[in-house]
């Protein structure tokens, strides 16, 4: 499973609003090379950087961190993250 999915939800809603890189750094008042490191997966936002992100992008934290699917219960009554921390305790 991958947990890190960040850099894939953020270029989806990105997409899914019509927002480019420069863009998104003008409305986030960042350079448009760290939203490229952020796009691109080779640099995780801050907490207050993911909040600012998810307020511009008219979304969510979990949304943008793919922990809407991760919540999602199975038929055996466990979460994706419930398996993920089962196998790594």
């Amino acid at each position: 499973m991958k947990i890190n999915r960040f850099c894939d939800k953020l270029k989806d809603i990105m997409t899914a609003n019509g927002i480019s890189q420069s863009q998104l750094a003008r409305m986030i008042g960042y350079k448009p090379s760290a939203v490229n490191k952020y796009v691109n997966g080779k640099l995780q936002p801050d907490l207050d950087t993911l909040l600012h992100i998810s307020y511009v992008l008219k979304s969510s934290p979990d949304e943008l961190l793919g922990w809407e699917e991760l919540n999602y219960i199975d038929e055996t009554g466990k979460s994706e993250l419930d398996k993920y921390f089962d196998k790594n305790d």
